[in-house]
């Protein structure tokens, strides 16, 4: 009796199996246990969470129209977007509950425990309160109150003044870009001349 495979009749040959080296799978095996251990053992956050010192702006957009578009960046959705986290929220509530989160405070390596004060800084912080309280509070006369609101006017126009400029030179700068991207024989044979603004 003959049969297709080469070598006695009884078990055929078994050197088509593949051969495995178990040693170099028992490293692999070792290493993958010591990454899962190395992942489950977290970087503990180092921070204790603390008081937010810039102003968050809730109402910037308040009153303002926004162009939606369908597919896009997250940060170019209409709501607020979080860079650290790469999200959008579409509501300020939602928002701030988000930065106020573990989620979000977690990626800043921030834990949720705050600060325990000592009897010192309590005792510190009465008396720094205590003091402002005693000192007299300094009233400001008519014209004094009219030259401050002066002054404040003043700067918000002043603000105002130099961002509409700035706004109008990027506006500028855009056009000429425009303008030297675009082909002068293409713009020729349209009947396009360059565009100058009339500031």
């Amino acid at each position: 009796m003959s049969t297709a495979y080469k070598g006695s009749e009884v078990g055929g040959d078994t050197n088509f199996r593949r051969t495995w080296d178990r040693e170099e799978y028992e490293k692999k095996a070792l290493e993958r246990e010591r990454e899962s251990e190395r992942a489950k053992v977290k970087e503990k956050p180092t921070e204790l969470l603390k008081a937010r010192k810039e102003k968050l702006e809730l109402d910037k957009y308040l009153g303002k129209s926004q162009v939606v578009q369908t597919a896009g960046a997250a940060s170019k959705q209409p709501g607020f977007y979080c860079k650290i986290c790469d999200c959008n929220i579409k509501d300020s509530v939602n928002y701030l509950d988000h930065i106020n989160g573990k989620r979000h405070q977690s990626k800043l390596n921030r834990t949720m425990k705050v600060e325990r004060s000592s009897i010192e800084d309590v005792r510190a912080k009465l008396a720094k309160l205590k003091k402002k309280k005693e000192e007299p509070e300094k009233e400001l006369t008519f014209d004094e109150r009219i030259e401050k609101a002066k002054k404040d006017e003043e700067k918000r126009k002043e603000s105002r003044k130099a961002r509409k400029k700035e706004k109008k030179r990027r506006k500028r700068e855009q056009e000429e870009q425009d303008s030297e991207s675009l082909d002068p024989e293409l713009a020729a044979i349209m009947g396009f001349k360059k565009f100058k603004s009339s500031n």
